[in-house]
């Protein structure tokens, strides 16, 4: 095993014929494999060629300069803008979860402009959650992006957040008293860093962070405008968005309620009756004790 690119990720390398392969540790758990069990890639991972790695940085390299190009028209505004609104969108698979930030700036002349400033996404836990579970995991991570964005940026902004899980809506808008450690723990802490009512509901085919948790091709993000710019409603008046219904209870069993302490009330009459033995008529104990034995 040895240390992955980033410094953090531990990796195995693997000698083959065709090369070399390198899998995260993660992947080789579920396998469920002794130590001295050979490691068996599956077909569908094939050793990436030296042109099929020159073709990905190119790629990689075209996708980097059109966002900073974005970024680039957006810059000047920021100095002569009206309104300045950040707005993260976050989504979750069984495979990864994630987040992307966009930032949304209306000029003077009431011209709307949006682009891309980051996006952060992370391996599903190796122990199986509900999908659900793994929404919420994703919405803590725009919560805790955007306290460092703005940092960054040195604003002091309130900024919208996007999510299209119903109960992922419901849990962080609801009382957290309600549910489950670990669903409470999480909502907890998404509720001290953006407000609750910051939280709003969009589509699922709307939102850009879709890709960022199914995974896609670099040349496929290239002339993606929802992924450079963020969906198309983004950059219309706030009244063409969409509209966020927040359900009372919805009718899902993944809600993790926490358990009531019920309460039985029980009522006992008592009646006054006639004494059933009159101990007054017997002198002597030893016989009131044989009759009532």
């Amino acid at each position: 095993m040895f240390p992955g690119k980033d410094g953090c990720t531990t990796v195995v390398k693997h000698k083959t014929t065709g090369g070399e392969i390198v899998r995260p540790v993660q992947r080789l758990f579920p396998l469920d494999l002794n130590n001295d069990d050979p490691i068996i890639f599956s077909i569908r991972d094939p050793v990436p060629s030296d042109k099929d790695i020159k073709i990905l940085n190119s790629e990689n390299s075209d996708c980097e300069k059109k966002t900073r190009s974005g970024r680039k028209v957006i810059k000047p505004l920021l100095n002569n803008f009206k309104t300045l609104e950040p707005h993260f969108f976050s989504d979750a698979s069984t495979k990864a979860y994630g987040t992307v930030a966009y930032i949304r700036v209306t000029s003077i002349n009431k011209e709307i402009l949006t682009s891309f400033v980051a996006s952060k996404n992370r391996i599903a836990p190796l122990k199986t959650l509900t999908l659900p579970r793994l929404e919420l995991i994703g919405a803590l991570l725009p919560a805790r992006l955007s306290s460092n964005i703005l940092k960054a940026l040195k604003l002091n902004i309130p900024c919208f957040f996007w999510t299209d899980s119903k109960i992922t809506y419901f849990w962080v808008r609801g009382q957290l008293e309600r549910f489950k450690p670990f669903i409470k723990n999480r909502i907890q802490e998404i509720q001290k860093l953006p407000s609750p009512s910051n939280w709003h509901h969009c589509p699922g085919i709307q939102n850009p962070a879709d890709i960022v948790s199914r995974g896609v091709k670099i040349s496929c993000l290239l002339n993606d405008t929802s992924w450079l710019q963020g969906p198309e409603w983004l950059s219309l008046p706030p009244e063409f968005w969409p509209e966020s219904k927040n359900e009372d209870n919805p009718n899902s069993p993944d809600l993790n309620y926490r358990k009531s302490n019920d309460f039985a009330q029980h009522e006992c009459i008592i009646e006054e009756g006639k004494s059933l033995f009159d101990i007054s008529k017997y002198s002597n104990l030893e016989k009131v004790l044989r009759i009532t034995a």
